[in-house]
């Protein structure tokens, strides 16, 4: 789940650009996951084999976070851009 945020305070951060980073204003790569804890849950769904459930169904109320909440948490973070997230994380 995402934090709280209080959309007045929020600060969105754009890198100027240089000669070492191709004018793009990015340097390296920053990670995006989606991470599912295997609890005992999601266990006995996945040992009874039920085929007619979908990876929604097993996230549900699992505090799954998705990659795009992963990208949108990194841009609040000043870690890269919104416009970054939106090129790359299919939405």
């Amino acid at each position: 789940m995402l934090p709280d945020f209080d959309i007045k305070k929020i600060k969105f951060y754009k890198g100027q650009g240089c000669a070492r980073c191709g004018s793009t204003g990015y340097m390296g790569r920053v990670a995006l996951a989606e991470v599912l804890d295997v609890n005992d849950a999601i266990k006995a769904i996945i040992m009874d084999n039920k085929r007619n459930i979908t990876l929604d169904d097993l996230v549900k109320n699992q505090n799954f976070i998705t990659m795009k909440q992963d990208g949108i948490i990194k841009v609040l973070l000043g870690l890269t851009t919104m416009e970054e997230i939106l090129r790359t994380v299919n939405v």
